[in-house]
């Protein structure tokens, strides 16, 4: 909401200065067809409608780009008819009209499309050739540049938001996964380098009959035990500050942990108190659920 309230204050300043800012800019397209005056010179007012549009875009303001596009297309062409005054009779008409049905395709990679928009808005038949070269010639430009259209470009980047967005408000419920790397805290060494054969694992779950986490074993320190002969007590060998999360947890959560104790998986417990193991979170799905917040 903070943004769209300095997007809006920004292009209301902006509208102050150069009042053809306002709106889809289809009134200042038919000012500049008619040849009337604008409050600023025609490239101030390009300049102030892209800056507006990129503000109000980046706002997240809801707003379209075809009629901006069109805009841009005959001040483009306004811009050039002014530029050959004296050379080229009759192209203060002409070219606004082309730079739309050219600056159209280009932004939507659809040059018939633009051509049959702008002879649609003129009923100029004179117009179809040079509306036809332009927009072919804009067309095959911007494909160079860019093969996806700017609708497409919006769209995907609405996609990414939307699913930057969800992986914000992800909780850890969705990505939980039964696990059977648990231990009896009452186990053997011997049962436990067992278990470890069986699960492939690297940390075996210390988990009593009623389900409480006690901790984690893992592989190293079974294997240091065994090489010392130490006592046979798996719960003397445990992890008991291991680090654990609960259902309602974010995935910034899950991150920060497996950045800090480089381990793979998380288990999951119910809640901090009771710590009853519900299963556990992989970092492969955490990390394929946060991949579109970076």
């Amino acid at each position: 909401m903070a943004r769209l309230t300095l997007g809006g204050a920004l292009v209301g300043v902006l509208a102050m200065a150069v009042p053809e800012v306002v709106g889809n800019g289809y009134s200042t397209i038919q000012t500049i067809l008619q040849e009337q005056p604008l409050s600023v010179p025609v490239a101030g007012v390009l300049l102030a409608k892209l800056v507006a549009t990129v503000i109000s875009m980046g706002s997240g303001a809801v707003g379209g780009v075809f009629t901006p596009s069109l805009f841009v297309g005959a001040a483009l062409g306004q811009l050039l008819a002014i530029g050959m005054q004296g050379t080229a009779a009759g192209a203060a008409p002409l070219l606004p009209l082309v730079g739309m049905s050219a600056f159209l395709a280009a932004t939507s990679q659809a040059p018939l499309m633009s051509v049959l928009m702008v002879f649609e808005m003129t009923l100029a038949p004179a117009l179809l050739l040079p509306s036809m070269i332009g927009a072919v010639a804009a067309y095959y430009t911007a494909s160079r540049c860019q093969t996806l259209s700017l609708y497409s470009v919006i769209a995907e980047r609405a996609q990414a938001s939307a699913a930057a967005d969800h992986a914000r408000t992800l909780t850890l419920a969705g990505l939980c996964d039964p696990t059977d790397t648990v231990l009896d805290p009452n186990a053997t060494l011997a049962a436990a380098a067992d278990k470890f054969a069986e699960t492939g694992t690297r940390y075996l779950y210390l988990v009593e009959a009623d389900g409480r986490l006690l901790g984690a074993l893992s592989i190293h320190a079974l294997q240091r035990a065994q090489r010392e002969g130490a006592a046979d007590d798996v719960l003397a060998l445990a992890e008991r500050d291991f680090p654990a999360l609960t259902p309602d947890s974010r995935l910034r959560d899950a991150l920060a942990v497996f950045a800090e104790h480089g381990i793979n998986r998380i288990p999951l417990v119910r809640d901090s108190a009771g710590r009853e193991l519900m299963g556990t979170v992989s970092k492969q799905r955490v990390l394929q659920e946060a991949s579109c917040l970076f």
